[in-house]
């Protein structure tokens, strides 16, 4: 493992960052929920989308995940 870093020392970081490093939300429908919601930021950001519309899409659409799962 030395000689790797050694050779790449650009996954130290990764390695450096472990002891910080917390758990990710564990919560049935929680995927599909980011991914409403990172959407509906692009679409606003991308002005294809009015912002409080597709947040309220995204919240929609994330409740119904939450509830099904």
């Amino acid at each position: 493992m030395r000689d790797f870093i050694a050779a790449t020392p650009r996954f130290k970081v990764a390695l450096d960052l472990i002891p910080t490093g917390v758990a990710g939300i564990s919560v049935a429908g929680w995927a599909d929920a980011r991914t409403f919601l990172q959407d509906a930021v692009t679409a606003a950001d991308a002005q294809t989308a009015d912002p409080k519309q597709a947040l309220d899409d995204a919240a929609t659409k994330t409740n119904e995940a939450l509830a099904r799962n």
